[in-house]
């Protein structure tokens, strides 16, 4: 979503053809096979075993599920640790590919996108107050997203790095506090769409006519906040920019502010709130 926001903005015009709903469809597709692909040995070589809920050397045993090579068993026992030399591997490489890398890339793109929004190639006249508040909105939503991705995943990489480098967490409050983590990172997938839904006025006044029972207006698409249509109206907003500016580049070599907006309001809304020209 980040790379789909950036091409929006920063490469608005060459990208049109580009992002479209099959291509869009081809893109989750490819990411889900992947994603399958790459966690199925996790999932094949995944068992369940019994370790000391209070350390190496209490009595007190609870089974959990692992994949089998962060584990070693221990002797004359059918207990199991924790193998700490595979989990320093395994772990670390998890921060790097499933955390710090993503996150470089998330910030990369979104200062990039900010630094479009903000610096224009194009000659601008001075900007309107909807200019203004467009932008503030827009820089808003990126550093929102990057903090919730941030604080949901940062504190579970932080557990099981301690985990494997540390001498023994294995307490129950250790315990308690990883499967804490766990629900903070995992829910950062159930947080997405509600926040980005919300930052949507369409989506917030179609939502505040349901709860009152309010009918849509005549005329009006059920399916208008749909990627396809979303898309659709993407399109028709980046050609009449080109031809707007082309316009403005033989006259007066100015685009007007309130032209420009046409598309940070693309990534600002996760839709289409066209502005009044």
């Amino acid at each position: 979503m980040s790379l789909d926001r950036f091409l929006a903005v920063v490469y608005p015009i060459q990208c049109v053809h580009i992002r479209t709903q099959s291509n869009s469809i081809k893109a989750v597709l490819c990411v889900w096979i992947v994603l399958l692909l790459g966690n199925l040995p996790l999932f094949m070589l995944s068992r369940v075993v019994q370790g000391s809920a209070e350390g190496s050397n209490s009595s007190c045993v609870t089974n959990y599920c692992t994949y089998k090579y962060l584990v070693v068993e221990i002797e004359d026992s059918n207990l199991v640790t924790d193998n700490k030399e595979f989990g320093k591997v395994f772990f670390t490489l998890f921060f790097l590919f499933g955390y710090f890398i993503p996150l470089v890339i998330i910030c990369a793109l979104y200062i990039g996108l900010i630094y479009r929004l903000r610096c224009r190639k194009i000659v601008q006249l001075k900007q309107s107050a909807e200019s203004r508040r467009s932008q503030k909105r827009v820089t808003t939503l990126v550093i929102t997203v990057v903090i919730i991705f941030g604080l949901s995943w940062l504190p579970l990489h932080v557990v099981f790095l301690f985990q494997y480098y540390s001498e023994d967490p294995n307490t129950t409050l250790f315990r308690v506090i990883q499967i804490v983590c766990n629900c903070l990172a995992y829910g950062n997938s159930c947080v997405n769409p509600i926040f980005y839904a919300f930052l949507s006025m369409n989506f917030r006044k179609a939502f505040i006519d349901l709860l009152h029972g309010r009918r849509q207006p005549a005329g009006m698409n059920p399916t208008k906040l749909t990627t396809a249509n979303i898309n659709r109206n993407i399109t028709q907003d980046c050609d009449n920019l080109l031809q707007i500016s082309a316009s403005h580049r033989r006259s007066t070599n100015i685009v007007s502010p309130t032209q420009e907006l046409a598309l940070s309001e693309h990534v600002y809304d996760g839709s289409v709130e066209k502005t009044d020209q």
